[in-house]
């Protein structure tokens, strides 16, 4: 009976507290709580998973993404990264690339995660870093942190350039590569420029085993 009567009276009291405040106040209070709930909220959300970029060996010597495994459906990397891959871009020969957007980041600079898949089996993945995504970061120095981490776990690596004079983009591209007889994988660290403003930097691991053009690489292989 006491408990009652307490909360009877505490109810009470909460009742006429809130009666007497102005209808201005009272909205004013809850937009208030609202904001709060909502930054709460995002506080709380998951931030992107950092790129394990000492990761990207397995115990052969060949390129890989940590334990994600060549040659997997996309259902199956859905569930390694734990989110839907999105709407599939299809391209030819049987070449489709799926893009998640805020999954992946490095430094806390958000990437989107690009997935290739050759007759639903998975042989690239690639991490985007774009221009309009990195704030107050230096594009250029994020691509020469990277470069330096990848150097340091993997040596040196072969550097190409490509322009593409209609598209006024010049590409600069570092590639370490890894092969068995019957797999050639490499990592790629590339950064593109268009009419000389860096606009994004990819970081790429594929297998081409897998993909559509094994037998062009196995040609160049072969003459390593």
């Amino acid at each position: 009976m006491l408990l009652n009567y307490n909360s009877t009276i505490a109810n009470s009291s909460c009742q006429q507290l809130w009666g007497g405040i102005s209808l201005k106040k009272k909205i004013g209070l809850l937009i208030t709580l609202i904001f709060t709930l909502v930054f709460n909220l995002m506080a709380c959300q998951a931030k992107p998973s950092e790129i394990e970029l000492e990761y990207l060996k397995d115990e052969q010597g060949l390129y890989k993404y940590a334990d994600l495994k060549w040659g997997s459906t996309p259902d199956e990397v859905e569930k390694y990264f734990g989110k839907a891959l999105g709407e599939p871009q299809d391209f030819v020969d049987g070449v489709t690339i799926y893009t998640i957007e805020k999954l992946m980041g490095y430094n806390g600079i958000t990437a989107r995660v690009s997935c290739e898949f050759f007759n639903d089996k998975l042989y690239e993945v690639g991490f985007i870093f774009k221009a309009k995504d990195v704030g107050d970061a230096d594009l250029n120095t994020v691509f020469s942190s990277i470069l330096e981490i990848l150097r340091e776990e993997y040596g040196e690596a072969d550097k190409e350039n490509l322009d593409n004079y209609f598209m006024h983009l010049v590409f600069d591209t570092y590639q370490w590569k890894a092969f068995t007889e019957n797999s050639f994988t490499a990592l790629s660290l590339s950064k593109s420029r268009q009419n000389s403003v860096l606009t994004d930097i990819t970081i790429s691991i594929f297998d081409v085993s897998y993909s559509s053009i094994y037998d062009i690489y196995i040609e160049d292989l072969e003459n390593i």
